[in-house]
């Protein structure tokens, strides 16, 4: 019921008067049944946003939380809330699984951007190019015959540990393992059908040798050092080989005792990489969030950063919950390295160390990624970057730039993009970036108008360099416009992945993928005493530059946009390759999406950041056209997701016209059009090709059908010479 004041008016009368401001012939008009007054009702009630309900309507308007009338509440998604649970909802201290959770779904709910932009100001600004000259029709009957004479290769079988490649250059790995008193605890599962435990620091300790034994046999000249820490670093082997360091860990205490901090052992770890000179990586396993995290960071940025020490360090979380370990992931991301989060389990410790040991043979042996950018990289000018810790959401005062800016959005349809703008409204940006990527920084960021303070936190990201082309707004258009088409795709995805999921399958359903959407800012320009424009931001600070919403998790990179491949035992690699292949295929060649990196649920994929290659090059400097679509195609293994949802492989001469950059795809390229070769059981499914392989000899193979594991990557862009390969693969038996 509406409060009375002393003069027997309600509450709501009494400010609607002075909303009225002394205008005397007012109509009051109810917000709900559109019934209006000259003069306010006494029974009606006047919200905090001075819209007036008469007495009928405002008897069904309640709190969707608690029920209560309350006439200074407001409408908050559709429904009303009361000043009480709103409150309630901004400042209830969340735990870190709900707060991640949330932040997950809400990028989950927008369904790729789904909804039809409807904004009055949205039009559309351009039409993406025809396919790259592929005849509309379908009918290159040239490439259709040579597509059908295509032999696809069997899959490489990997083992454990062992890299499909050893390197002849020494290198130097630094094993760094937390022995706090956390790692005493006993709740890491030996085997999965086994209910025996075993301590956090007994497992660390058996899979390290493990690793070593493995990593050592791939790279016979590699040297290893081995540290503990806790509070403070012990080191107990130094420029050993893999025999020596097996005799080191047996001699790492048993029982953990103390806290954890970083910094003892990454000033160690510093100081063994610099005193052999060596190239290295720093393997830093750790169960929980350190008690230092700000002196650990300052540290790391003198001893790694600044002084350009060319090492790289991986973290490994010993543990099931991802929040504990930001800070770890931090710096193996500002050091390019890679981290993974190992649950409770020897298993899942085995893999990662697995993913580790691969990464390191193939960085270190120059395998995974080919250089296709054909073009000189001159010397850019970086813009200065200290970093500060991660997951720091506080906008006060302090450490923050506040200024006006405008915000757009594009959508993708399929064939043109079109922008929904904002006007300038105030934002707020973090000063000093709390991670890196290749080409940005990431900042933190806060935009009340576009995510509301109670459903999440946003990141800003700038370009790495000074230099005017990578921050103008053309740069940053290519960002989001590469985010719009894979939002696209990946809606066609999923209701594709849905519609095999339904015709049923022994393996399950395939998970959706989601894609973080981007919006475009540019600071609002202030005119200066020459009539000129000036952006209100400090000088060096982008104005123009990328927002999104933040994504929390373990990152996971999956491929790249110029021929990397993650280990086959990331969490839904296969689905997230199969995506990449069938943007391909679903455009008939004309683009391609790659760079896919994000955060894995148990049904989802939350992806953020892609790239689109294109025949032309027309999205930005990571767009690396046809040379990097045919690294990637090369790169790509055909699994059980491909096959689900009916993906025809990559051929042989798809490649060649790749090389030449003429990716023309005939009519056949729909496994359910093709004709069935002759060597294809009438069995398989739909008559595809998942278990073709060629029926000549070894030595019977063309060049061009050739398998070879050791020239796998070193070909795939090769434009001339006398052997290149198919890498695609349509035996993946494991997934049968």
């Amino acid at each position: 019921e509406p409060l009375k004041s002393s003069s027997g008016l309600s509450e709501a009368s009494s400010l609607s008067r002075m909303v009225a401001g002394g205008i005397k012939s007012q109509f009051h008009t109810c917000l709900c049944c559109g019934a209006a007054r000259r003069k306010l009702p006494a029974d009606w009630v006047v919200t905090t946003d001075c819209q007036a309900m008469c007495e009928s309507c405002w008897s069904g308007v309640a709190c969707g939380t608690c029920g209560h009338h309350d006439p200074k509440g407001r409408q908050s998604s559709g429904r009303w809330q009361c000043r009480a649970c709103r409150h309630r909802q901004i400042h209830r201290k969340q735990e870190p699984g709900e707060v991640l959770e949330a932040l997950h779904r809400a990028i989950i709910h927008d369904e790729n951007g789904e909804a039809v932009l409807k904004s009055p100001t949205s039009d559309v600004i351009e039409e993406v190019p025809t396919h790259c000259g592929i005849n509309a029709n379908g009918t290159d009957d040239e490439a259709a015959a040579e597509e059908e004479d295509d032999d696809v290769a069997p899959l490489p079988i990997s083992k454990s540990f062992l890299a499909t490649r050893a390197s002849t250059g020494p290198g130097h790995t630094v094993l760094v393992l937390d022995t706090s008193g956390s790692m005493r605890n006993r709740d890491v599962k030996c085997s999965d059908d086994a209910n025996e435990m075993v301590t956090r620091l007994e497992a660390a300790t058996v899979c390290a040798g493990q690793f070593v034994k493995g990593h050592a046999h791939s790279r016979p000249q590699e040297i290893f050092s081995l540290l503990s820490f806790g509070e403070e670093a012990e080191i107990f082997a130094q420029g050993v080989d893999a025999e020596g360091i097996q005799t080191a860990l047996g001699k790492v205490p048993v029982r953990g005792a103390n806290g954890t901090c970083y910094r003892a052992a990454l000033e160690a770890s510093a100081k063994l990489l610099a005193r052999f000179g060596i190239a290295g990586h720093v393997i830093f396993l750790s169960d929980g969030r350190p008690a230092d995290v700000k002196v650990a960071l300052q540290t790391f940025q003198s001893m790694f950063l600044a002084t350009g020490q060319a090492a790289c360090l991986h973290g490994i979380g010993f543990g099931a919950s991802v929040q504990s370990f930001a800070p770890l992931q931090q710096l193996a991301c500002l050091s390019g390295g890679s981290f993974l989060l190992a649950g409770c389990s020897v298993r899942a410790l085995t893999e990662a160390f697995s993913s580790v040991s691969s990464t390191i043979t193939r960085t270190s042996s120059g395998t995974g990624e080919v250089d296709v950018s054909g073009t000189v990289q001159c010397n850019r000018s970086l813009r200065p970057a200290d970093f500060e810790e991660p997951e720091l959401s506080a906008f006060g005062r302090r450490g923050t730039l506040r200024f006006r800016a405008t915000r757009s959005a594009f959508r993708y349809d399929g064939t043109t993009f079109s922008e929904e703008r904002w006007p300038a409204e105030e934002v707020i940006r973090r000063i000093r970036p709390h991670m890196r990527g290749g080409m940005r920084l990431v900042y933190g960021f806060r935009d009340l108008k576009a995510v509301a303070q109670e459903d999440g936190w946003m990141v800003a990201k700038c370009s790495r360099y000074l230099d005017a082309v990578l921050n103008s707004r053309t740069m940053v258009e290519c960002h989001a416009k590469s985010t719009a088409i894979a939002r696209y795709f990946a809606a066609r995805f999923n209701e594709r992945a849905r519609g095999a999921g339904s015709a049923g399958t022994s393996k399950g359903s395939l998970p959706s993928i989601f894609f973080v959407p981007c919006f475009l800012y540019e600071a609002e320009h202030t005119a200066d005493e020459d009539g000129r424009g000036a952006p209100d931001l400090p000088q060096g600070e982008a104005s123009i530059f990328a927002g999104e919403r933040y994504l929390p998790g373990a990152f996971l990179k999956y491929n790249s946009n110029n021929g990397f491949v993650c280990d086959r035992n990331i969490c839904h690699t296969d689905a997230v390759q199969a995506f990449m292949h069938f943007t391909f295929e679903a455009t008939r060649g004309a683009l391609l999406v790659a760079d896919l990196q994000g955060v894995a649920r148990s049904k989802e994929v939350l992806l953020t950041d892609p790239q689109v290659l294109t025949t032309n090059r027309e999205y930005g400097p990571g767009d690396l056209g046809a040379a990097g679509m045919r690294a990637c195609l090369a790169a790509h293994t055909c699994g059980g997701a491909c096959r689900r949802l009916g993906l025809r492989p990559i051929g042989t001469s798809l490649l060649r016209r790749l090389a030449s950059g003429t990716p023309r795809l005939g009519p056949t390229d729909s496994l359910r059009n093709s004709r069935r070769p002759s060597n294809v059981s009438a069995d398989s499914p739909d008559g595809c090709r998942w278990e073709l392989l060629s029926d000549r000899g070894p030595g019977g193979m063309s060049d061009w059908d050739r398998v070879s594991e050791r020239n796998l990557n070193e070909y795939a862009l090769s434009e001339g010479g006398h052997r290149s390969v198919s890498a695609s693969s349509w035996t993946d038996l494991l997934d049968m």
